[in-house]
């Protein structure tokens, strides 16, 4: 679970690397808004604690370097737990900013 900084584009710097201290967000199952939200720590680590069988979809907000005034866009990542106590890792968030 870890969220990167990708280096492409207008705006970006030239760092790349982990992201610190930035929120990322949860979705329960089929809900539009988001229930719980964390910070991402030194190493760009985050994690959602007791979550219960089911699927969710996880994100975080980055730069769009494709519009011309840089907006947010939102970057998400899908996860399944299909038993309980399980760990599951979601892919890297990439972002910009």
């Amino acid at each position: 679970m870890n969220q990167g900084k990708n280096s492409s584009g207008a705006g970006a710097s030239s760092y790349s690397g982990p992201v610190v201290d930035e929120q990322v967000y949860i979705i329960y199952g089929d809900e539009d808004f988001y229930g719980e939200n964390v910070r991402t720590d030194a190493q760009g680590n985050y994690q959602f604690v007791g979550l219960a069988k089911g699927k969710y979809r996880v994100f975080t907000y980055s730069i769009d370097t494709l519009s011309s005034n840089l907006t947010l866009k939102q970057v998400e990542t899908s996860i399944e737990i299909s038993k309980n106590k399980e760990v599951v890792t979601a892919s890297d968030l990439n972002v910009v900013l």
